[in-house]
């Protein structure tokens, strides 16, 4: 069996204890990275003490302060993945707004197996929270017309190669938690995607790492009060994307295998 580690980040989601239930059998190690701005009162820690023995005994709860937009935060929690006394082979990093069952665990974890060269998969999401929203706006879109930031998988539901990312990755560059350096376009402060810089920088070094994408979408668990938020992410996504390929020299064509 391969010991894969879950990294999350989550404060106030009462979703996130279903995440955990639903797949703690495929996972080793489970990482829950808490906005200690956002959370003060413990309730992502007090909700998760009523997991079973079995559960809590995976669990580490980590507070981040400052929270940044996600390399650094997430950048913690690959630091207890890697010093870690169980070496991972696989790293889960999602979201417990995603849908994720068990067997979309271990469909992640059969195509890492089967592609020794890739560095990641993740799966394809989609919400359907509002349907005035336009396609591009509910999640992943494989239209060509569209940014390639639509169509490669994203740390809201990915499974990384720990030994590959180690190697080529190592972190998620701090750069993507800095609008004050990205800039500004269209009134949206540039940030994130630091998924994709990461796919770009270890292809460019390692031209024969694979990415994959699977096509079945997941639902995206969006709440109707952060709509307007999503909205704005999404339209970021491509922003922040063509951002990277202008000031990355020999930023690389992420071209992606589909399953």
């Amino acid at each position: 069996m391969k010991k894969i580690f879950l990294i999350s980040r989550s404060w106030k989601n009462k979703k996130i204890k279903l995440l955990i239930e639903e797949i703690h059998k495929e996972l080793v190690k489970i990482i829950i990275l808490v906005n200690f701005e956002e959370e003060l009162d413990n309730s992502t820690e007090n909700l998760l003490k009523k997991c079973k023995n079995e559960i809590l005994k995976k669990i580490e709860i980590v507070y981040v302060k400052p929270w940044g937009d996600a390399s650094g935060a997430l950048n913690i929690g690959l630091n207890k993945v890697f010093t870690n006394k169980d070496e991972p082979d696989y790293i889960l990093i999602a979201s417990p707004e995603v849908d994720l069952k068990k067997d979309d665990v271990e469909k992640m974890c059969n195509i890492l197996s089967n592609n020794p060269n890739m560095l990641v998969v993740g799966f394809a999401l989609r919400t359907d929270i509002d349907e005035n929203l336009e396609i591009w706006e509910r999640g992943h879109s494989f239209d060509r017309l569209k940014s390639n930031a639509l169509r490669i998988p994203w740390n809201t539901c990915a499974m990384w190669n720990a030994n590959l990312f180690f190697n080529n990755v190592k972190a998620f560059l701090n750069i993507c938690d800095y609008p004050e350096i990205l800039g500004k376009q269209s009134g949206i402060e540039l940030q994130g995607m630091e998924d994709a810089l990461a796919i770009a920088i270890a292809k460019k070094n390692n031209p024969k790492l694979e990415v994959g994408l699977i096509k079945t979408y997941l639902k995206w668990n969006i709440d109707k009060k952060n709509i307007s938020n999503h909205k704005v992410k999404m339209k970021r996504k491509s922003l922040v994307y063509k951002r990277y390929e202008n000031i990355f020299d020999g930023f690389p064509s992420l071209d992606v295998k589909y399953f």
